[in-house]
């Protein structure tokens, strides 16, 4: 199994060469079978934040696509790795990269929660031990 694609699109494309590539992305993974989710930008406001927090801003135009949650190039790449040949373009979207469900939900689990540890620097003694420190020299005036 490959990893998964999403393709993000727009329902409201009023440009025709917005249409063109979407109508041409579409199509080459139909035609290749190619399985594929997808989300409306218009009307999706998670998707809109997914694709901005995982594309760099000067490569944000639609339609675009991330390949196992990762961004790996423009439709202009795409499009170029298609030209190239069938073997260029499985390379481009890693369609014979081993991928595991299982394992991967299990690598990308969150983070564990942050524990206080007791390294100079990180914390302040304090909260290492929950004693507060006292001073005992002179007052200040």
């Amino acid at each position: 199994m490959s990893p998964p694609i999403t393709l993000f699109l727009t329902t409201i494309a009023s440009e025709p060469r917005l249409r063109a590539r979407q109508e041409y992305l579409l199509r080459i993974f139909q035609v290749k079978q190619i399985p594929f989710s997808a989300y409306d930008m218009a009307s999706d406001e998670r998707a809109r934040k997914l694709w901005k927090r995982k594309v760099p801003a000067a490569k944000q135009q639609l339609p675009g696509f991330l390949v196992d949650n990762t961004f790996i190039g423009t439709v202009e790449d795409f499009e170029a790795a298609v030209e190239a040949g069938d073997h260029v373009m499985r390379k481009f979207l890693r369609l014979d990269d081993e991928y595991n469900e299982e394992v991967e939900r299990l690598w990308n689990t969150p983070a564990p929660e942050v524990v206080p540890i007791g390294v100079p620097g990180v914390q302040k003694p304090s909260e290492i031990s929950g004693h507060q420190t006292a001073w005992h020299g002179p007052k200040d005036k």
